[in-house]
């Protein structure tokens, strides 16, 4: 019987509304609905400007460099050119490039088994 009680304490709790502000009480001012439409501003913002950077990207003089590497997706360009800086001599071949960004496949193999998969980079910076 008490495990009955517990099961419905939680499901009243789950079904009783969350305040979405701190007050706790109802905003008059329709706080939730003023939130949801900055959100969607916001998200119309990120989207411009993703396009603007898409747009951007391709003026660069390194973009051929970048769009030509294996592995490069069209989302990680403006990421490479960033990482890649003005300093050319730190990598030496496009292998290097490449492992440096992330962006070169790994390959397993065990018996019959080959998988190739993505790197994951992980800097300590």
């Amino acid at each position: 019987m008490r495990a009955k009680k517990k099961v419905e304490d939680r499901v009243n709790a789950i079904m009783m509304p969350t305040p979405f502000h701190r007050s706790g009480g109802h905003d008059p001012r329709g706080g939730c609905a003023r939130d949801v439409e900055l959100i969607k501003t916001y998200n119309v913002n990120v989207q411009r400007h993703d396009a603007l950077i898409k747009e951007l990207v391709r003026q660069h003089s390194d973009y051929e460099i970048v769009a030509l590497l294996p592995g490069s997706a069209e989302l990680s360009h403006a990421r490479l050119i960033a990482a890649l800086g003005d300093d050319r001599t730190q990598y030496e071949n496009a292998t290097s490039l490449q492992n440096a960004s992330g962006i070169s496949p790994i390959t397993t193999q065990s018996g019959t088994t080959r998988i190739v998969s993505s790197r994951w980079l992980a800097r300590n910076s």
